[in-house]
């Protein structure tokens, strides 16, 4: 229900030509009846308010759906953070299998890069963690495989070293002793395989991706990491460079610290960051914007869903989470799955579309190719728009190796839910992208009409804007700036009645909010 928008009727004994700002017996609701109000444009409207879309959970594969709705039922988190756990979940186990070819040249990873830019608070860890929980079992398994491997290891580099030193004592024929060192080489060290990466610096995670060159980088308190070793300004280019070549998935040679060479033939790294705002703006701010003019932050899928916080009544936690743990019995599949290694290089087979899929990814493809030029819709959001095609096969081969672990080509109809997913990231994107005062402005508006509609009222005491917002736009500067720029747009009026400052919002915003 919405309040009835009134003009000034003179009927309720509400005086306008005696009244004082200081008579603190008039009451808001009486005052608001007397307010003039224009009626912004829809246009206006939708460009100061930015609403991103709401997630299409409906685009999402039944087993990853219904796991982000049971995690999103229990958690009360936003829609968007569920979704970002389950994709970096189901790409950080199926990325060491598949690839997927758009064409006979052009063959991309399926792993994905993720940002979800929200504020400590919003449930990122509890949500990750029954996501995470499989591959934690899986590495537990390795690490108990490992351990048998190196024991056997080191009997057999014992039994290697006893035969050298033999063999390098004796007298004899040289092509002999030759030929019994051949036949008994030095053992080879296994590898302790992790996949699951936290908080490690860029430089710790290549050394890791020499070992074993698949990961799964999911930080729930990603600035410690950035901030820790990305900011340097010293760092910072070989990290953005970095985190290109990983989703590239190309061949990578890096000199490190210790002069050591790191070498991995072929990466696959799937990325999932939560960043607070500050953190999200500094790293797109870092070295004159370093990170969106080489591409690296085009290459992830970035949303900023609406808080949650203040809206989570208590629930209790659920005896059994039965569609998350059939999400997980798929990822334990991928996880239990050896990855195939040839002269030391992984294999990974590649999932071309088939003929209506490619078709459809055509026309995609060249739809946003054409607005991304001057004018268009995506122009201001020209590196997202550029590689939103490659995202789409890079998640339509998610999809496809969800809904069948042995699929050999990718469907159209999963085609079509990743444009719908992309889509949403292209909205955000464009969210992303105003100043962040006007960022403000947004985030303000957005919050009054929603917690306004609620309230079947248009005004709220000025202080209790601060006391109620959330928690990273509780500074009265920031907030008393937002609300001049909604002033000046008609969006709110400021009335000091007696003692009281009260915030009025435009009556017409709460008729369609």
């Amino acid at each position: 229900m919405t309040p009835e928008i009134k003009k000034p009727s003179g009927q309720d004994g509400f005086d306008t030509t005696t009244f004082s700002y200081e008579d603190s017996s008039i009451s808001p609701e009486s005052f608001a009846r007397y307010l003039q109000w224009d009626l912004p444009s829809q246009n206006e409207i939708r460009s100061t308010r930015n609403l991103g879309s709401e997630f299409p959970v409906d685009s999402l594969p039944d087993v990853i759906k219904y796991a982000v709705l049971e995690s999103v039922n229990f958690n009360q988190c936003p829609v968007s953070i569920a979704v970002a756990v389950a994709l970096g979940a189901l790409s950080g186990s199926a990325q060491a299998h598949f690839d997927v070819a758009r064409d006979e040249n052009q063959i991309s990873p399926i792993s994905l890069s993720l940002i979800t830019i929200a504020e400590s608070g919003e449930r990122k860890t509890s949500t990750d963690k029954p996501f995470a929980r499989v591959f934690h079992e899986w590495e537990l398994q390795e690490l108990a495989r490992y351990k048998s491997d190196f024991d056997s290891y080191k009997n057999e580099l014992k039994a290697h070293e006893i035969l050298t030193k033999r063999m390098g004592s004796e007298k004899g024929d040289i092509h002999a002793i030759t030929n019994s060192l051949n036949s008994n080489p030095e053992p080879k060290k296994p590898i302790q395989k992790t996949i699951l990466q936290d908080r490690v610096s860029v430089e710790k995670l290549l050394s890791n991706l020499a070992d074993y060159p698949i990961a799964y980088f999911n930080s729930n308190e990603a600035g410690a990491v950035l901030g820790s070793y990305a900011f340097k300004s010293e760092n910072f280019q070989s990290t953005i460079t970095t985190l290109n070549q990983l989703w590239d998935g190309v061949q990578i040679r890096h000199d490190t610290k210790s002069s050591n060479l790191v070498f991995i033939p072929k990466p696959r790294v799937t990325v999932n960051l939560l960043l607070q705002e500050s953190i999200y703006e500094k790293f797109c701010q870092g070295n004159d914007g370093l990170a969106f003019s080489t591409g690296a932050l085009s290459r992830f899928l970035v949303a900023q869903p609406e808080s949650k916080i203040g809206m989570r009544p208590y629930k209790r936690a659920p005896a059994g989470m039965p569609d998350i743990a059939k999400f997980n019995a798929l990822i334990s599949e991928f996880l239990a799955k050896p990855a195939t290694f040839v002269d030391g290089v992984l294999q990974t087979k590649v999932l071309p579309f088939t003929n209506n899929a490619m078709a459809m990814w055509i026309k995609f493809h060249d739809e946003v190719e054409h607005q991304l030029g001057s004018g268009g819709d995506f122009y201001s959001i020209r590196g997202w728009g550029a590689k939103a095609a490659e995202q789409v096969a890079r998640i339509a081969g998610n999809f496809q190796v969800a809904i069948n672990p042995n699929a050999s080509q990718i469907e159209e109809d999963v085609v079509s839910k990743a444009i719908q997913v992309v889509g949403y990231y292209l909205g955000e994107s464009l969210k992303l992208t105003g100043s962040s005062k006007s960022k403000d402005a947004t985030r303000v508006l957005n919050w009054l009409i929603k917690k306004l509609s609620g309230e079947n009222q248009y005004w709220i005491v000025h202080y209790e804007i601060q006391q109620r917002i959330h928690n990273d736009l509780r500074d009265s500067n920031r907030i008393d700036e937002a609300l001049l720029e909604l002033e000046n747009k008609g969006f709110i009026q400021h009335h000091l009645i007696g003692k009281k400052s009260y915030v009025y919002l435009n009556p017409h915003l709460l008729v369609n909010p």
